[in-house]
């Protein structure tokens, strides 16, 4: 009953802000401890100036256009990194602002920064705060709802951050999130990979012309459609050729080819052998 209150409790986090500082930190440990936490904490106009900094690490997100981080204006969606050595200094003071934060310390941090080549005390420009909301909830979930937290679990929960932060401080908004239409598209190429299936068939899951839905789907996978449509068939008839109780021309119909002279001829150019030459190669290496 308990763990059923647990999720049941945790989306109601998502659509409310967070401040918590810990008197006693839930994860305490020389590789990590968590120390305090922020979604979405609204501000007065203010400048924050603190030289000393407050001793650990604090990862900071800001909303607004303008908002001053170490002493200059910065678009909104910005986010910094500062180390335990490092003052701060950040807010607005001629509107209310907003911020999300961490407040972390331990030995693993600069090596996961480090590793993910993420830069410490500048400012990083990212594409929103969904990334950054997300994980801080996970912790936040981890450290709050369990009567003994799992210092590994938080250690991952911000090492998949940092790969999420540098892989959008890097790539930007452009292809990050791949849309939903065109996963539905991959998902139905994968599961129906048998039957008979066109451009314009596909195009029209997306409502796009097919040279538009043409040009994002290779942008979005690194490949057309339709060569994609061939890999699947391709690799589920190498799957198919070990089983010898199937003759070629059957495993060819399978995979969606009535013609077993095209099938031939398209596995060989992706395979380099004969569907023939591929069983006798399979089926020999098991005996």
């Amino acid at each position: 009953m308990v763990d059923v209150m647990r999720y049941l409790l945790y989306p109601m986090i998502i659509m409310q802000r967070i401040k918590q500082f810990f008197s006693t930190y839930p994860i305490n440990t020389e590789e990590l401890s968590i120390h305090a936490i922020g979604v979405q904490e609204g501000m007065r106009p203010v400048i924050v100036d603190r030289p000393g900094g407050t001793g650990d690490w604090l990862f900071m997100f800001f909303y607004e256009n303008n908002t001053i981080v170490n002493r200059s204006e910065q678009p909104e969606n910005t986010m910094i990194i500062w180390d335990p050595q490092h003052g701060h200094y950040y807010g607005r003071q001629d509107i209310p602002w907003r911020h999300s934060w961490l407040h972390c310390d331990g030995n693993c941090i600069a090596p996961i920064l480090s590793q993910c080549a993420i830069p410490k005390n500048e400012p990083l420009h990212t594409s929103g705060p969904e990334i950054f909301e997300r994980y801080l909830i996970d912790i936040y979930r981890e450290v709050t709802f369990f009567l003994t937290p799992e210092p590994h679990i938080v250690r991952n929960i911000l090492q998949n951050l940092a790969y999420e932060i540098a892989r959008d401080i890097r790539g930007g908004n452009e292809g990050f999130v791949i849309p939903p239409e065109f996963l539905a598209v991959k998902q139905h190429i994968s599961e129906h990979f048998n039957e008979s299936m066109s451009l314009s068939s596909l195009a029209e899951m997306t409502n796009l012309s097919v040279p538009h839905f043409c040009c994002l789907f290779k942008r979005f996978f690194k490949q057309p459609p339709i060569e994609m449509l061939i890999d699947s068939r391709m690799s589920h008839a190498v799957y198919l050729l070990r089983d010898v109780s199937l003759s070629i021309t059957e495993v060819a119909r399978r995979v969606g080819y009535l013609d077993i002279y095209q099938f031939s001829k398209l596995f060989k150019n992706r395979y380099s052998e004969s569907p023939r030459r591929t069983r006798e190669r399979l089926t020999r290496r098991n005996k």
